[in-house]
């Protein structure tokens, strides 16, 4: 029996042959590398706006602006202001630095898998 299907996005999937590489997909993934160089320049530079599921950043609030309404236009996007929840990661802004917790994701987590009640067990390993 089939719980639920997994949908993913595949870039030029149209060029893809059966029985040769039908089963290969690939979809656009940042690495936490990347999420951690971009929120490090938004706190240099104040430019990173949350958009969907986009991270959009720029130095130009007119330009960024704009980028915005042309997406908006093809994808009607939905601009959820600055930056504070993405992938799983709480950010916080405050005068001291960017503070980033995964604290909602593990409740999250332990609520979908009727473990929040749970009591902690303690563990062979270090």
């Amino acid at each position: 029996m089939i719980e639920c299907y997994k949908a993913r996005l595949v870039a030029k999937g149209f060029t893809q042959v059966e029985g040769e590489d039908y089963n290969e997909t690939s979809s656009p993934v940042a690495k936490m590398d990347t999420i951690r160089c971009l929120l490090a320049i938004d706190m240099a530079k104040d430019a990173l706006v949350y958009v969907d599921d986009i991270i959009l950043a720029g130095n130009n609030d007119e330009e960024c602006q704009s980028f915005k309404e042309y997406l908006d236009n093809y994808f009607h996007i939905k601009d959820l202001g600055k930056l504070e929840y993405f992938l799983g990661i709480e950010a916080a802004k405050s005068p001291n630095g960017l503070y980033l917790n995964q604290c909602k994701y593990a409740l999250d987590i332990l609520n979908e898998t009727s473990l929040l009640n749970a009591k902690p067990s303690p563990t062979p390993i270090e």
